[in-house]
């Protein structure tokens, strides 16, 4: 998968500027090097608002390359197992079933990759 955007693992660390205001800043570390966040690293944003949804929007955002690697991974395979399977009458439902689910997740990947 070809990834325009900064390789993962991201990670988000506090951040106080000079006037005491916080936010948590969004890193890019593509090398794996969590040492002296957020000085290290790409800079992917800052989140700011209440502590506690602040907290909660970083991990759901650092957690974003992950989650497109994994589901595009999942995907892959499931759509592999599908190709074989034998036909039966079970199998040919439960693929169909599976099909909204399957554009779904295409739409979510395509999504996140601007496509």
């Amino acid at each position: 998968m070809t990834t325009q955007h900064t390789k993962g693992p991201w990670h988000y660390a506090l951040t106080v500027v000079d006037n005491g205001d916080e936010y948590l800043a969004i890193i890019g570390t593509p090398n794996g090097n969590e040492d002296n966040l957020p000085h290290r690293g790409a800079f992917i944003g800052k989140i700011t608002g209440k502590r506690e949804r602040r907290e909660a929007n970083a991990r759901l955002i650092s957690a974003a390359p992950d989650l497109l690697y994994q589901l595009q991974s999942v995907l892959d395979r499931l759509e592999v197992t599908i190709e074989r399977l034998p036909d039966t009458q079970e199998n040919a439902e439960w693929e169909h079933d599976t099909v909204a689910i399957f554009d779904e997740a295409r739409a979510a990947i395509a999504k996140a990759k601007g496509e």
